[in-house]
């Protein structure tokens, strides 16, 4: 009974194993009996992404096929065990070259193999500048940054629409010339097969660029281009090419869709004989870009970036400003529209209606969303002792406007609405001339709010207030503090700050003096209830100003400012800089310290 053994035999699952020896003519051997417990093995984990050279951080995550197994890993080369290595709890940075090694593990199992993942992020070069930033066939130009090489090796330079000639190289500078019959386009540097950023590189006699000129595309994906003149309005009628049209092909309208076919690098260019030239530098790589891609670049040159809001009446997702023109910019990166305001680094705020509001001039212009055109116009009493001192705009495109008025027979502001349709003014609501004011803040009740605080007339006592303006004009005056006694040179608040409350109201963050350097620091919460005030945050070393709060957490936890520094007196004057509030400019007053972000909890 039983199977005669002629070879090994093979045992895949738990048994016991049983055997005799038999000879003719012999009595039987005893029976030799052996139990298998076979422990099945967890599954090896997978690395996402897989092993390679990247250019940029890598966020690696990490899975196992068997149910229940914990993963340990490690980065420092050493091999992990279920007691060795970091306990894998979710998806973590790779910012450098790394070696990672991971096994999985589970009770009543064996453990898993051990999966490598050799990570190397090797940065791409970086330009901080291109000198000039336009010129023709010939013109030397010095590109300086880091990370370029210190020997040329493979690198290359990009000048225009084609490869610069190089005259010098290393690792903080190259200089290169401008070839002949290249066109507008950008400036990169490559090295070790990665590009740097890209610089806008103007070619003389040219009279158009592209818009975007910078584009990293998927396999399969489409993406919009346009041709802009130096008046900064779209161009057509030009005749446009794609270096590769086996990578990005075009289609035939004016301007054209791109159309991303295959992995590779392409340059689009557009040409007309009385407009010249332009390119664009399109990269298509298969799959998802890798973290931190530029996905394409505008050439407008900003020193404001405003987020537009999102409206059926309006086409921008950002507004750029440069000089005194706003650009609006869709999240393709192509110009919608443009408006030159006419003063330099103008004062702007998005509108909930997809346009903006720009303060120029001593007018408050509304602007359409869909065209740029100029909507409505208020103008500021001509007096030249009025100014305006903040604005903000309600969702129902309501402007509200807080204007000061220094008179000789008597000083006052005025809390104003004004419709953005007519430029009209809906209401005015007179206050007493403040010292010190918040910026006017729509919350999410609904409601406008500023805090001001002014002294009587006798000057040796006031009061701090918030008003609470709707944006029909129904309004109520909040007390929050009353002082008494002499005034404090300069004043004895400082207005920093105030931030919505959720959807109750503000949270208002100042501060009452309790000796020549010495401060109380507040945090009131303003309502339509009134006013609940509580100690405000304070750290080690804060200078002259109460915390100012940028960000509510959905928590509730607040995020904000504090200005840290040395010892002793922090001013070389009595006037603070109040353009965070006011927007009226320095007057006199410097800060020796630096700034400090902090988190905290407001208690019920």
């Amino acid at each position: 009974m039983g199977t005669l053994y002629t070879a090994p035999v093979s045992v895949s699952s738990s048994q016991t194993v049983k055997a005799i020896a038999y000879k003719a003519g012999m009595t039987a051997s005893t029976v030799a009996s052996a139990s298998y417990t076979i422990v099945s093995g967890v599954s090896t984990p997978t690395l996402f992404p897989s092993a390679g050279s990247y250019t940029s951080t890598q966020t690696v995550r990490m899975s196992t096929a068997t149910a229940g197994a914990a993963i340990r890993y490690t980065t420092d080369g050493s091999t992990p065990s279920a007691t060795v290595g970091t306990l894998y709890s979710g998806p973590f940075a790779v910012s450098a070259t790394t070696t990672v090694k991971a096994m999985a593990y589970a009770a009543g199992m064996a453990d898993s193999g051990v999966a490598t993942a050799l990570y190397s992020i090797v940065a791409p070069p970086v330009i901080t500048s291109v000198t000039p930033t336009a010129g023709v066939g010939g013109t030397l130009v010095t590109i300086a940054g880091s990370g370029l090489g210190a020997a040329r090796g493979s690198g290359g330079v990009w000048l225009g629409s084609v490869n610069g000639l190089v005259v010098s190289w290393s690792d903080k500078q190259v200089v290169a010339n401008v070839a002949t019959g290249s066109v507008t386009g950008v400036a990169r540097v490559q090295q070790n097969g990665s590009w740097s950023n890209a610089v806008t590189f103007t070619v003389a006699g040219g009279t158009v660029t592209l818009v975007p000129n910078v584009m990293n595309l998927e396999v399969g994906q489409t993406q919009v281009i346009q041709a802009r003149g130096t008046n900064g309005q779209a161009v057509t009628g030009l005749s446009w090419s794609s270096s590769n049209t086996g990578v990005v092909s075009l289609s035939a309208s004016d301007p054209p869709a791109l159309t991303a076919v295959a992995a590779g690098r392409v340059t689009i260019t557009a040409t007309s004989a009385s407009a010249g030239g332009a390119s664009a530098d399109v990269t298509v790589v298969s799959g998802a870009p890798p973290l931190e891609t530029v996905l394409w670049s505008n050439p407008v040159s900003a020193s404001q970036i405003i987020p537009a809001v999102p409206s059926q009446t309006g086409v921008a997702d950002v507004f750029a400003v440069s000089g005194s023109t706003v650009h609006a910019i869709t999240s393709e990166g192509i110009t919608a529209w443009t408006v030159d305001l006419g003063e330099t680094n103008p004062w702007v705020l998005a509108d909930f209606r997809g346009g903006l509001v720009a303060v120029r001039d001593r007018t408050i212009t509304s602007f359409d969303g869909r065209t740029g055109q100029a909507v409505s116009a208020y103008s500021i009493p001509n007096r030249a002792d009025t100014g305006l001192l903040s604005v903000a705009v309600h969702t129902d495109g309501t402007i509200f406007a807080h204007l000061n008025t220094r008179g000789t027979s008597r000083s006052y502001s005025t809390f104003v609405g004004i419709d953005p349709v007519t430029g009209g003014q809906k209401f005015s609501v007179e206050l007493p001339n403040p010292r010190a004011a918040t910026q006017i803040i729509v919350a999410g009740d609904g409601y406008a709010y500023m805090g001001y605080a002014y002294p009587d007339s006798s000057g040796t006592s006031g009061h701090l207030k918030v008003v609470r303006v709707d944006s029909g004009g129904r309004y109520s005056l909040i007390d929050v503090w009353d002082w008494q006694g002499p005034t404090y040179d300069p004043f004895p608040f400082y207005g920093e700050g105030a931030i919505t409350n959720a959807d109750d109201g503000i949270l208002l963050s100042w501060q009452w003096p309790s000796g020549q350097e010495t401060f109380i620091r507040h945090l009131t919460r303003v309502s339509s209830s009134g006013a609940s005030d509580a100690a405000g945050p304070e750290i080690a070393g804060q200078e002259q100003a109460p915390i100012t709060p940028m960000l509510q957490m959905e928590d509730g936890t607040l995020v904000g400012v504090a200005w840290v520094g040395t010892s002793g007196r922090r001013m070389r004057s009595w006037c603070r800089t109040w353009w965070r509030l006011m927007r009226v400019g320095v007057c006199g007053g410097a800060w020796r310290g630096r700034s400090r972000t902090l988190r905290w909890r407001v208690e019920a």
